[in-house]
């Protein structure tokens, strides 16, 4: 985040540099903190997005793509973000499908 950025600008800002797609924020659906070796703890928040615009480039990416939230563990994740995939596999997380997926 910018200094000045809230939560919600944030993402709205990283999700069109990154992938190309201007997003309606939603709720924060998880909250965790993470320090990786070397690093300063930050917070992590993970936020709810059902309506977004534009079609998702990989940029950066390999590829990027739709898959059932059954097969997330199959996928390499940042480790900051792994306990939240978790949650969302185990169905402790409810997410809301975009109509695009």
């Amino acid at each position: 985040m910018e200094p000045s950025e809230s939560v919600e600008l944030a993402l709205h800002r990283e999700l069109h540099e990154e992938l190309n797609i201007d997003v309606k924020p939603g709720p924060v659906l998880w909250r965790t903190e993470h320090q990786y070796p070397g690093r300063e703890r930050f917070a992590l928040r993970f936020l709810l997005v059902s309506e977004y615009e534009g079609v998702p480039a990989k940029g950066a990416f390999a590829t990027v793509r739709w898959v059932p939230i059954g097969t997330l563990s199959q996928y390499d994740f940042l480790e900051g973000d792994r306990e939240f995939v978790e949650q969302v596999e185990r169905g402790r997380i409810q997410l809301l499908c975009p109509a695009r997926c």
